[in-house]
This record gives structure tokens, C-alpha cells and sequence, in this order.
């Protein structure tokens, strides 16, 4: 993979002075400096399903800066899709990092010594206890949201005006939406399945209660099933909760406010087969200044049934070899059925280090 790094810079270098795609010149050669880093980054990915999507995206953008450039396509847009392609970016970079188990260096020079090197890598065990204390600094705070004690709120209020966009006992973590909250609780929970790690388990249980999330919880409720008794229990649960949402609380099921976005959003994507096809381009929103809260849909939105049948195809060819991490995939690929967990950074952020852990080992690049 180091030579067609090697070989993908060697062609940037010739390219790059010819990406002439932009009002200005030298706009249009950063533009191609971050699609070629884009491609590299795609190529570099060891999953197919990854790489594959990662590639398509390439080929999106570059389909938006001819568009622009002949004057198809609106200019503000472009900038969106820019963003989108940045966000992506720092995620396959995080995803590179975490795979390739980068080392910790620590160097110590003392007086009349060589240099003293200490070369460790961060094991499995380093990450679920990272993800976990993560977890509960942000369960903490939400708690005392709920009870009207704000840190945050406190600390800000110190150097900003404050405006609340929810009831003051709305517990949001430093996440800003009990939702996004909710899912970092809950995809954090089965690495609480741990020996002394496990007695946080109500606290991370009382996270959920206060903020007020169903999806999340129904996703920790499979999840849990799946880990303790595999997928029967998990089936169960599953039905179990699809009775809940439909029968018993239909305002969490077929009522929810979100069906309705869901269904607009459809009838626009499917509106001719070219956006049902390759969708609306990276980035676009269903909704100025919304989302459609539902991360599967949004790929249709985005990027058609294409990016759709990378997604499914990277969930159905998961590793399903540990247990923990599986189980965390299991809650994600359940909590973004309602919510947009990979748009939100931290969650985002959380769900590809969990992923990468998944691929690593599967690889047999992990150290436990």
C-alpha cells in the first residue's frame, strides 16, 4: 500500500497544477490537492465495502466541481460538499490511525544519558477503558443537568452569554441534544460488561433514563440481548420492541413526527431514478438547518442506492468475532434507524474507532 501512496503522490504532483476547475486558480488546485488526498485515503482503507464508498464519494466530487465550473451547479453547494468531504477526511484518518495501532513514543533525556525510547502500543483494553471513562464523565454531567446543576452552563456563562435551547434539566453532556447524549451512552454501554467496570452499569442506565431517548434505549435493550444469549434473544427483543413502538407507545413507532420527515424525504429522493440512483450529492440536507434522523436514509439522500448498497454490504460482512465490539455495532446500526449519530461528531468519532477496532482485528493487528 506504501508504493501506491507513493505512486498516487507522484501523480498528484503532475495533476494538480491542472485542476483548473474553479474562478480562481489557485482555489482550483487546493481543491484538487483534497480530492487526490481523498482518493489516497479511500485506496488506503483495508475494507472493500470502505474503500469502495470512499471512491464513489471521489467520483461525487468530482462530479460537483465540473457542475460548478460549468455552471450547473449552484457555487454555495459546492461548499457543502466540501465540508462533507473534510468530515469524511478526518474520519478515514482517525479510522488509519486506529487500525494501524499507532505507537505511543515517549522519550526521556536526562543529563550525561542517551535518549530513553519506551515504545508501547494502545491494546484493546486501553480503548475500552478510554471509551468508558469518556462515557461517564459525559453520563456525570447529564445527571446533574437533570437535577439543574449546569457545569457547563456554569463555566461558559463565565466568558459568553448562555442561551439554553431546551429546559434547563435537560440532560446534554457537553453533546448539546439529549439524543446525541443518549447514543454516546449507548453504544459505550456493553464495554461496561468488564470486571470492575461493570458496577457503572446503573449509572450509565440512569444516563439513559434521564435523557429521555427511546431509540437509544431500544438499541441498548437488543444489544444487551444479543450479547448475553446471541441472536435469538436479540430477535425477541427486537419484536418485543416493534410491539412497544407500533401497539403500546405507537408516539415512539408509526406516529413519531420523525416517520413523517422520513416519508417527505422518500417522495423527493424517488422523485426520477437518477437521485434514486446516485442521490443529491455529499452533504446536501433533506431540510435547511435539519436532518432527517435517520443515518440510512441520509446515505440515500446523499449518495442514492449506490452509497446505500456500500453500507449494507460493510454491515453484513462485519467480523462478528468480538463480542464487545460487535455488540457496540449492533446499538449503532439500531440508534441511526431514528437518529443522526453519524453526522454528530462525537458519536461519529466514537462509532469509528469502535468500527476500526472491529477491522483490526479482524486483520489480526489487535493486542488485547
Amino acid at each position: 500500500m506504501t508504493k501506491a501512496a507513493n505512486i498516487l503522490t507522484l501523480i498528484g504532483l503532475a495533476i494538480i497544477p491542472l485542476g483548473l476547475w474553479a474562478s480562481v486558480i489557485h482555489q482550483a488546485h487546493v481543491y484538487t490537492l483534497m480530492l487526490v488526498c481523498f482518493i489516497g485515503l479511500a485506496l488506503y482503507l483495508p475494507n472493500k465495502w470502505l474503500s469502495g464508498f470512499g471512491l464513489y464519494v471521489s467520483a461525487w466530487w468530482v462530479a460537483v466541481y465540473l457542475m460548478t465550473f460549468t455552471g450547473s451547479w449552484i457555487p454555495e453547494l459546492t461548499n457543502v460538499t466540501i465540508d462533507a468531504g473534510l468530515f469524511l477526511i478526518f474520519a478515514m484518518l482517525v479510522y488509519l490511525a486506529v487500525y494501524h495501532n499507532l505507537y505511543n513514543v515517549i522519550i526521556i533525556k536526562l543529563p550525561f544519558t542517551k535518549k530513553i525510547i519506551f515504545n508501547h502500543k494502545i491494546t484493546l483494553n486501553t480503548w475500552y477503558n478510554a471509551i468508558c471513562i469518556s462515557a461517564l464523565i459525559q453520563c456525570s454531567i447529564g445527571i446533574l443537568q437533570h437535577f439543574n446543576l449546569d457545569p457547563v452552563s456554569w463555566v461558559l456563562s463565565h466568558f459568553v452569554i448562555i442561551k439554553n435551547e431546551f429546559p434547563l434539566d435537560t440532560a446534554t453532556g457537553t453533546l448539546g441534544n439529549q439524543n446525541f447524549l443518549a447514543a454516546y451512552l449507548a453504544i459505550s454501554a456493553p464495554f461496561f460488561l468488564r470486571d470492575k467496570w461493570f458496577w457503572f452499569i446503573p449509572v450509565i442506565a440512569y444516563g439513559l433514563v434521564v435523557a429521555h431517548t427511546s431509540m437509544a434505549i431500544m438499541a441498548v435493550v437488543i444489544g444487551m440481548a444479543y450479547f448475553v444469549g446471541g441472536w435469538r434473544p436479540a430477535l425477541i427483543s427486537i419484536a418485543s420492541v416493534g410491539l412497544y413502538a407500533t401497539l403500546i407507545n405507537p408516539h415512539d413507532g408509526l406516529h413519531n413526527e420523525r416517520v413523517g420527515m422520513w416519508l417527505d424525504g422518500l417522495t423527493k429522493i424517488t422523485h426520477s431514478w437518477k437521485s434514486t440512483l446516485f442521490g443529491c450529492g455529499p452533504g446536501i440536507q433533506w431540510k435547511i438547518g435539519d436532518q432527517l434522523h435517520n443515518e440510512y436514509l441520509m446515505v440515500v439522500w446523499n449518495y442514492g442506492l449506490i452509497g446505500l448498497s456500500f453500507m449494507v454490504g460493510f454491515i453484513l460482512t462485519i467480523s462478528r468475532q468480538n463480542r464487545y465490539l460487535f455488540t457496540a455495532f449492533i446499538i449503532i446500526c439500531i440508534d441511526i434507524i431514528g437518529n443522526h449519530a453519524l453526522h454528530t461528531t462525537p458519536t461519529a468519532l466514537l462509532a469509528v474507532v469502535i468500527i476500526a477496532l472491529i477491522e483490526r482485528e479482524r486483520t489480526g493487528r489487535v493486542s488485547a
